[in-house]
């Protein structure tokens, strides 16, 4: 099943086109407050790459959020119009549990007995980080907002080891540690990673193929938190023109 995925939550965006065997083009880009602008030049360079066009899409995976409430709303918008006009199913993939996923797969859902409980942590508001645990052998626990203070205290409540991953860790890692005192040792560190579309997209094919798709209709942003201003509308007004396939 060919899938394109969008992946906007954070500063570092995504397209991807993969399918059952794996990632067939996939191009990662810094927007820079210019998302609106390159987004669809991205998706056409990055099918062109491929070797195949829009129409031959089966199906589509959007990053919901949390993270940057503008690009989430850019990439949710686009998706939800395309798979509208074009007919196509969509899954919604959270930005935390493709973090997890790229960092530890074998220790996501039932059957991974012994792997580490994984918690995804990004950036949220200042002083305050997005995150999500997922343990072995269990459904993924709902995203939160926590300070440090807070997420230390979920770490160690933890029974067993723990996999830290996401491009929020370095910036609590130091301080965590001083936190957990003698539980740090049970904590492992995962290179820092934003969500890659890639990931969204595999995610993505895999809920599509299970018959567990988004109504186009109803998919809506993973905010986890309101956001800090009215998100009705995107600067310049781009949000419907920008989801309009060419």
């Amino acid at each position: 099943m060919l899938i394109l995925a969008l992946e906007t939550t954070t500063d570092v965006c995504g397209v991807a086109v993969v399918d059952e065997r794996g990632t067939l083009e996939v191009r990662a880009f810094r927007h820079r407050m210019r998302l609106s602008e390159r987004l669809l030049g991205e998706v056409d360079s990055v099918l062109r790459e491929a070797g195949t066009r829009l129409e031959d899409v089966e199906g589509l995976g959007v990053g919901i959020g949390p993270g940057s409430f503008t690009g989430v709303r850019v990439g949710v918008m686009t998706a939800k119009m395309w798979a509208d006009v074009l007919g196509l199913p969509v899954a919604g993939v959270s930005s935390l549990e493709a973090v997890a996923a790229a960092c530890a797969p074998a220790g996501l859902g039932p059957g991974a007995p012994g792997q580490p409980t994984v918690v995804a942590v990004i950036r949220a508001r200042p002083g305050t980080w997005y995150v999500q645990r997922l343990a072995p052998g269990s459904a993924a626990g709902e995203p939160e907002t926590l300070t440090v203070e807070l997420l230390a205290e979920r770490l160690r409540e933890e029974p067993g080891r723990v996999l830290l991953c996401g491009e929020g860790v370095p910036a609590v890692r130091e301080h965590l540690v001083v936190l957990l005192g003698p539980a740090a040792a049970r904590v492992e560190v995962a290179p820092p990673e934003p969500p890659r579309a890639e990931v969204v997209g595999r995610l993505a094919g895999e809920r599509i193929l299970a018959g567990r798709s988004d109504d186009p209709l109803a998919l809506a942003p993973l905010y986890v938190a309101p956001p800090p201003i009215n998100t009705r509308g995107l600067p310049g007004g781009d949000a419907e023109r920008l989801a309009r396939p060419a």
